[in-house]
């Protein structure tokens, strides 16, 4: 079977991709909303670039820390998400998501635009994230 590159495929006008990406960014101890390392953060501007540029519909998907499958307030994506929106610049604004499943996913993901760009919530707040279960990642 032949792998294929963002750069082989052109069909993406319209189409939802999802992306799974390395967000887990260092927090600042003292305040867990600021970033003191991006360069995970600023890995994945290309690959966002080229969807954008393609018109796909961007969702990206990541962990933060270790919350043992439970919500902790300190590991939300919420950092990550506002400081891609200032990578990425122009009119583009991340929308951060408070959940990575769910009804209020479904709909926030079927109604987005070419080169919109939504981040789920950390998907380590669920224990089937790490335990590699299939219904999770459905």
């Amino acid at each position: 079977m032949l792998k294929k590159s963002l750069q082989n495929i052109n069909v993406l006008r319209g189409t939802r991709v999802f992306v799974r990406a390395d967000l887990n960014a260092p927090l600042d101890k003292q305040d867990p909303t600021k970033i003191t390392d991006d360069t995970r953060v600023r890995s994945v501007i290309p690959t966002i670039k080229h969807l954008q540029q393609c018109g796909a519909r961007i969702i990206l998907a990541s962990h933060a820390g270790r919350p043992k499958g439970q919500v902790n307030e300190d590991m939300r994506l919420k950092p990550m998400g506002e400081r891609l929106s200032e990578l990425l610049g122009g009119d583009t604004n991340v929308q951060v998501l408070n959940d990575c499943v769910g009804e209020d996913v479904r709909n926030a993901t079927d109604f987005m635009l070419p080169k919109d760009v939504v981040l789920l919530e950390n998907l380590r707040f669920y224990p089937g994230e790490e335990k590699n279960d299939e219904e999770f990642a459905e």
